[in-house]
């Protein structure tokens, strides 16, 4: 199996159609969708439920309690069968092409361990958006577009799971970890992958998003400079408001 789109939920069951939607509409069919739930109790698992046979038997799924997002999508990670991996928000989608272009790229460099694509950002309103594609090259200062990023998921073996203590910045060390100082290759694709809603934890608590990838990037030994901006852009942008 080429990919495994992994959603870790929580109390999404309006939101969640949109995205499992999205991953039906694909025109590319080599994958499956590992749903992880947190114990939801506002009818999440029924909506799952009634989804399993859409998928003709690609849909696997688990609810149970977590410790947090990243044991969660740990979990999601070991119960994966897929080549690559792919990690999408409840409430966010996929482009229709989103697997075609990517796995046209895995085919163009069958060499590469992971391939990323573009990702439209959206306010939490869904009146505007922006396009952006970051890099392993821009880890430095910003992280990487995780939900349009695709890995290989043996890299997993090579540089272990997701670091629960984190809260929010744990894809940010893992990206640190495999392509800034793992030095992992991974190639660029001109297509948009995913359509990612600013209403996610990092977004809410941006605070404590800020004091966590000043963490990553320590730990990762990346300069503080970079940080440091972040930091100063963040305290003026909430002056401003």
């Amino acid at each position: 199996m080429k990919f495994a789109i992994i959603i870790c939920t929580h109390n999404v069951a309006k939101r969640l159609p949109k995205t499992l939607d999205s991953i039906l509409a694909q025109n590319f069919d080599d994958y499956e969708v590992v749903v992880v739930d947190g114990s939801s109790n506002d009818g999440t698992q029924d909506v799952i439920k009634s989804y399993e046979s859409k998928f003709s038997g690609r849909l696997k799924w688990v609810s149970e309690k977590d410790t947090g997002l990243y044991n969660a999508l740990n979990k999601g990670v070991k119960m994966a069968d897929g080549e690559f991996l792919e990690v999408v928000g409840a409430g966010d989608w996929l482009e229709k092409n989103a697997l075609k272009e990517a796995v046209k790229c895995i085919e163009a460099r069958p060499e590469t361990d992971a391939i990323y694509g573009k990702t439209l950002v959206w306010d939490k309103n869904l009146k505007a958006s922006r396009l952006l594609q970051t890099s392993p090259e821009t880890l430095p200062s910003q992280p990487m577009q995780h939900p349009s990023l695709f890995y290989k998921k043996t890299l997993h073996d090579k540089f272990g799971l997701y670091d629960e203590s984190y809260r929010i910045a744990a894809d940010y060390a893992f990206c640190l970890k495999v392509f800034w100082n793992g030095k992992i290759r991974a190639q660029s694709f001109d297509a948009v992958v995913d359509n990612y809603v600013l209403d996610g934890i990092s977004a809410v608590r941006d605070g404590l998003c800020v004091k966590e990838n000043f963490r990553a990037r320590r730990e990762a030994g990346v300069s503080t400079k970079a940080s440091l901006r972040e930091a100063l852009n963040f305290v003026k942008n909430k002056m401003k408001k």
